[in-house]
């Protein structure tokens, strides 16, 4: 793999999209062309060098006014939503990690709503980022440029500066704002399994499925207490340990194995369906449920009996309560689906903004010492350009150069 590198020195011109007034600044870039072989590579080299002239933006504040362009605030603004965005997809499913290590239903909507409300803080940040917030500070990075060299102004302004609208100031509008509260509002939604049952007064399971346990209602109870995965054939019986109605305790109420998750090549896990009688003077009530399995399991070459017990805390509501929470997890799945539209649209919006052709788009100007007429940024001083041809530096003169 030949690598052919060339220079992309020159200066930018920009009209500033807020006063009128015209700027350049110099650009120092190298570009790198790769390919089969040395043309190839410098064929690469030149058509990358070419599309970097055409779109390459700095940040850079009018010397006039101290405005930075809202396309070169975009362009900044788009590569850190790309990230945010991306890293939120790839991240979709850890909320899932603690359901999986034991931690019940809910716990996924916690771990679900933490981490997206994370990346909103992240994508407001972004929209908050106002470089122009104080153009007098921006004036005097100016000044400094100017001196260094970097940054020259070539045409005053006309006298008339535009309105300074969010969108010439920072790159922003109303919508971008808008769809930032539509995606916090779906993390209030996803939250919604959390924080409804608190404001309604529902009781809740924590590790039991469904979270809102209904009169009459069957209830999943996670196993992973049970260390020695029992089956369907262990003998199992679930007895109320102790409850606020004195009369309950000791009472047995129907039990029998499910199979829980399954992962290849390891044994079933287990968990416990318990049928809760269809008694209203059972909701509201807290009762502790003692479960009682008989184990077998083979140590050595010993075959070996025993039992072990679990305990868990329920809180039976009206059914229609259950019914309602049941359907609100549902709800909260969606939301945190969806919750990526919005951060999708900021990230869209941006990339718009950043191509946006208001009179402040930075063109190639022409300079005679040391750029060609078209305005494509031409080699070094020293005519020569660089390359890399199997893994050594070597120089090459530019073909232009090459005697007849």
């Amino acid at each position: 793999m030949a690598r052919w590198y060339l220079y992309l020195n020159c200066w930018k011109e920009q009209e500033c999209a807020l006063c009128g007034g015209t700027f350049r600044y110099r650009v120092n870039r190298r570009v790198k062309g790769e390919g089969h072989n040395n043309a190839s590579a410098e064929r690469h080299a030149t058509s990358m060098r070419t599309a970097e002239a055409k779109t390459f933006v700095a940040l850079r504040p009018c010397p006039h006014c101290g405005c930075f362009q809202p396309d070169m605030i975009s362009r900044y603004r788009v590569r850190a939503q790309a990230v945010a965005f991306v890293a939120a997809l790839a991240l979709f499913w850890t909320p899932g990690m603690p359901y999986e290590f034991g931690w019940g239903v809910l716990s996924v909507f916690v771990a679900g709503a933490a981490l997206a409300a994370l990346f909103w803080l992240a994508h407001a940040a972004f929209l908050l980022w106002r470089p122009n917030r104080n153009l007098a500070a921006n004036l005097r990075k100016a000044r400094a440029l100017e001196k260094n060299g970097s940054l020259e102004a070539v045409a005053p302004p006309p006298g008339e500066r535009k309105e300074a609208t969010g969108l010439l100031l920072h790159g922003t509008d109303r919508r971008q704002f808008l769809a930032l509260g539509a995606s916090l509002m779906l993390i209030v939604v996803a939250a919604a399994p959390l924080w409804l049952p608190f404001v309604m007064g529902w009781p809740l399971s924590w590790r039991t499925w469904p979270p809102a346990v209904g009169v009459g209602d069957t209830v999943v109870i996670n196993g992973d207490g049970f260390s020695h995965h029992p089956g369907p054939a262990n003998d199992l019986v679930a007895r109320v340990e102790s409850a606020d109605d004195p009369a309950l305790v000791g009472a047995m109420w129907p039990a029998e194995w499910v199979e829980g998750r399954r992962e290849k090549g390891k044994p079933p896990e287990w968990d416990v369906a318990v049928s809760i009688p269809n008694d209203p003077a059972l909701a509201g009530q807290r009762i502790t449920l003692v479960l009682e399995a008989k184990v077998n399991w083979v140590q050595g070459v010993k075959r070996r009996t025993g039992t072990t017990t679990q305990r868990v805390t329920i809180r039976p509501a009206p059914y229609p309560v259950a019914l309602w929470h049941r359907a609100s997890i549902f709800v909260a799945i969606g939301a945190l689906v969806a919750f990526h539209l919005p951060l999708l649209y900021l990230w869209v919006r941006a990339i718009l903004y950043a191509r946006l052709a208001l009179p402040g788009r930075m063109r190639p100007i022409d300079e005679s010492e040391d750029e060609p007429a078209e305005g494509v940024p031409a080699a070094p001083a020293d005519g020569i350009q660089r390359h890399r041809r199997a893994g050594k530096e070597a120089t090459t003169r530019p073909r232009n150069d090459e005697p007849g």
